[in-house]
């Protein structure tokens, strides 16, 4: 039953994460206020029974453009054609163009949130051809030139790393538009470690942002599925590299190295050293690493995800050479052999999540979250796993991982792991 103001908003319970400032009001279904606006949602208890009820909605006078998208997603509010009619497109652009400055003032999952949001509208406008072409060309240069803007503190990409990860090896949830920006602020880092040009590294990550964007609702219509691939769906998959390319040259996108990398990311390049290869396909070849590496590690509806280091042995190779295999290289020296976000079995049986790579591949900083006898930690204890006594047994897939976390605070923890506090323990 709606409640009594029939044009409360209704919000999908999936939305809600612990951690998580509401932006707005939330209310039952007889309209009585459950949580007011700017409260955190820090217990598990609470975030639980909020997810438990069948319908949750709230006020319009607080749901403006942002918080519509934010509940909704823009290609649902255009399919809703009543509630379109009350956004306000210019509030809406304005919002897409903020300065980075003003998005930084932000959590960083909120960060996140605000650039998946960002990406999720122009993928979805741009694969259903909805925008004027000039429109849509400056609104994903206008992205690209603030997400570069955005991960030049190497803060930013660390926990922009972590927090990515970590959604992207729990859930199924809104899987396309988390991959493919996790793959962007990936391919950024990775870039830059490589010595390309600053240039190079923008159409690397537009790329890599925009490679799927020809099998945009496929993508997340996968994720859930459970049932082979139709021949269809096959047909679709195997020619969304030159879709998705001319879909971009449809909005007047004149980045050749951007558009190449697109249209030949699922293709091999030729067996030769990766020093001998054109730039584009070097760049190419680290897309394709990335965009493989991080999707074995995320769940499907039909199966878990792989733990890390099935997915460092199955995805790049055991040979981590510099010559031979500099990507894999880069990635392993980037990350680490258990990335941050994801999850690793201690000798001691306590369950921890990775906060930073450590001094070695294979002894990252951690976070306990369960110990060793099954309780789930309210303080979550931070070790260094190359004390013996921490020493990593195994990685665990995200997916079978159940214990909430409040990523916010991992977030902070990370942060704190980078001081001298931390660091002369």
């Amino acid at each position: 039953m709606p409640p009594k103001d029939s044009r409360a908003v209704p919000i999908s319970t999936a939305r809600l994460r612990l951690g998580m400032t509401l932006p707005f009001t939330l209310l039952d279904e007889q309209g009585g206020v459950l949580l007011a606006k700017g409260l955190t949602l820090t217990s598990t208890s609470q975030l639980d029974a909020l997810k438990q009820r069948p319908q949750l909605f709230v006020p319009f006078e607080e749901s403006d453009a942002i918080a519509k998208v934010l509940v909704f997603g823009l290609e649902e509010l255009k399919r809703r054609n009543d509630t379109l009619n009350v956004l306000d497109d210019v509030a809406l652009q304005e919002w897409m163009d903020r300065p980075t400055r003003e998005i930084s003032k932000l959590s960083m999952p909120d960060q996140c949130d605000d650039w998946i949001v960002r990406l999720r509208g122009l993928l979805g406008s741009i694969a259903q051809e909805s925008l004027p072409a000039d429109e849509a060309k400056y609104r994903l240069e206008s992205f690209g030139r603030g997400l570069d803007a955005w991960l030049q503190p190497e803060l930013v990409q660390e926990t922009a790393t972590l927090v990515l990860m970590y959604r992207a090896c729990i859930s199924t949830e809104e899987y396309a538009v988390l991959h493919s920006l996790q793959c962007a602020v990936l391919a950024w880092r990775l870039a830059h470690i490589l010595g390309f040009t600053s240039e190079q590294t923008l159409s690397l990550t537009m790329a890599a942002a925009t490679m799927n964007v020809g099998m945009f609702q496929l993508q997340d219509q996968l994720a859930e599925q459970t049932h082979p691939l139709t021949d269809d769906q096959r047909h679709l998959i195997d020619g969304h590299g030159v879709e998705s390319e001319c879909l971009l040259r449809a909005v007047d996108i004149k980045d050749e190295l951007w558009l190449q990398i697109v249209r030949n990311h699922h293709l091999e390049p030729d067996s030769v050293p990766f020093a001998q290869l054109s730039v584009t396909w070097q760049l190419t070849l680290i897309l394709q690493r990335l965009d493989r590496y991080t999707a074995s590690m995320s769940p499907r509806a039909s199966r878990n995800g792989l733990s890390s280091k099935e997915a460092t042995r199955l995805v790049l190779g055991g040979n981590m050479s510099p010559t031979d295999n500099p990507v894999a290289h880069a990635l392993l020296n980037l990350l680490g052999l258990y990335p941050p976000g994801t999850f690793v079995r201690l000798k001691s049986g306590d369950l921890a999540l990775v906060l930073r790579p450590g001094v070695k591949a294979s002894t990252p900083v951690v976070a306990i979250v369960v110990n060793r006898i099954g309780e789930l930690l309210t303080l979550p204890k931070m070790v260094d796993c190359a004390q013996p006594e921490h020493a990593v047994e195994n990685s665990i897939p995200g997916s079978l991982i159940k214990a909430r976390i409040n990523v916010d605070y991992m977030v902070r923890r990370l942060m704190y792991s980078r001081t001298q506090a931390f660091m002369s323990r």
